[in-house]
């Protein structure tokens, strides 16, 4: 008999081999919680999912959120979970005899095979990577961060942290975004942090010294390792995010081009734009932030956006492909109850896409919020995100983001 679990909406199959006697109903893989781990460049990133059969779900637990995937397969021998609305996937076989999985994470739109070792265990509590030890380096609660890739250019990012014994928490922030929900420990003087969210994996490593300072590394998926220091500093602030990205001289608009996901052309000059103030968000499908971003822009615009704002997303795929981004951005559509306009508008390589809106300076990050009053004159340029894991940050960006739009409406 093989019974597998294959959701959104739940199939549930059986097939017997010539005998009348039910089924087991342990067949499957047990739901609960498991303790995983993707192994990368010699490190070790822990995170924790839950299974659960009736109704189907996968719960991937990302620090301080949860990623409640249901449509995944899941058969008496195997696993099957695409990663939320990325275009990745965790891919394992079932291991009866000491519960549990052994496979692979891969990011499905890299050419390469560009895949992490991934194991997890049946466990009764969530994924711990702190010791049963008693001493720990006190952290502050704010530091100025260099990424060994910055240095050239002086930017400063910011690290800010959550301490409790050994076990600490936190984000940081920088000009083109937060890197969401950091969890970890410290151990003597050591410390580490991770995040999984199904599109990123990073570990971070480091020392810190008696004075404050820490010395460590960046790991990034397969193969990007940097190094960053950082320095106790409570004045620690990221530079104007209004500031970064401009019109260019001469320039009171932006124009473009693009494709609606039925194909037809769309720009500024569309009929339902008409005296209208308009928000045009840069973004990708891929990209944890500007997730975390659209999140917030569709509940806004489901019930609280005014009747003479329009809002549209200008998508940058990881394939200059139109049916490839046409079926990223239906998914990120369904989840998010999308009703505003989402638009293809090309490769997500900044310059490319620079080239979409050349009457930008550059296209620093993604996201990007574009603000645009009623005669479509752009008022104001805000770049990056800080997004739900950075908690008072947010709440600020949210009110900021409420008094731009007072500005533009007519």
């Amino acid at each position: 008999m093989k019974r597998s679990i294959i959701a959104s909406g739940i199939l549930v199959s059986a097939f017997l081999f010539g005998c009348k006697h039910k089924p087991a109903k342990d067949n499957l893989p047990p739901q609960g919680m498991y303790a995983a781990q993707l192994q990368m460049q010699g490190q070790v990133l822990e995170f924790s999912f839950v299974l659960q059969h009736h109704p189907a779900t996968f719960t991937l637990l990302n620090g301080g959120e949860e990623f409640v995937i249901d449509s995944f397969i899941l058969t008496k021998d195997s696993l099957r979970v695409p990663m939320h609305i990325f275009d990745t996937e965790l891919e394992a076989v079932w291991h009866a005899a000491d519960s549990s999985f052994s496979g692979v994470w891969q990011k499905k739109y890299l050419s390469e095979n560009a895949s992490l070792p991934f194991v997890a265990q049946k466990t009764n509590t969530a994924s711990a990577n702190v010791e049963n030890e008693t001493t720990a380096a006190q952290l502050k609660p704010r530091y100025s961060v260099y990424f060994e890739s910055m240095l050239a250019d002086s930017t400063v990012s910011v690290a800010e942290f959550s301490q409790q014994g050994q076990h600490l928490s936190g984000t940081i922030l920088t000009t083109t975004g937060d890197y969401r929900y950091l969890t970890g420990y410290v151990h003597d003087n050591e410390l580490k942090l991770s995040t999984f969210d199904g599109e990123h994996a990073f570990v971070f490593t480091g020392t810190v010294a008696e004075n404050g300072q820490i010395t460590g590394d960046f790991y990034s998926g397969q193969t990007w390792h940097e190094t960053w220091e950082a320095y106790p500093n409570s004045e620690a602030h990221l530079p104007d995010p209004g500031k970064l990205t401009q019109l260019k001289e001469g320039y009171e608009t932006i124009s473009f081009s693009a494709r609606t996901l039925d194909g037809s052309k769309f720009n500024l000059q569309h009929k339902n734009l008409e005296g209208k103030a308009v928000i045009v968000q840069l973004m990708g499908s891929w990209c944890p932030n500007c997730m975390d971003e659209t999140a917030f822009l569709s509940n806004w615009y489901n019930h609280k956006k005014p009747e003479n704002l329009e809002l549209i997303s200008l998508a940058f795929e990881k394939k200059d492909d139109f049916w490839y981004a046409k079926t990223r951005l239906h998914k990120l559509k369904d989840k998010y109850k999308i009703k505003y306009p989402l638009l293809v508008g090309g490769l997500y390589d900044k310059k490319i896409a620079g080239e979409k809106i050349p009457e930008l300076t550059e296209i620093i990050a993604y996201p990007t919020l574009i603000f645009m009053d009623s005669t479509h004159k752009v008022t104001y340029i805000h770049t990056g995100f800080t997004g739900p894991g950075t908690g008072q940050h947010y709440e600020n960006w949210k009110l900021e983001f409420e008094k731009e739009v007072n500005r533009i409406l007519p």
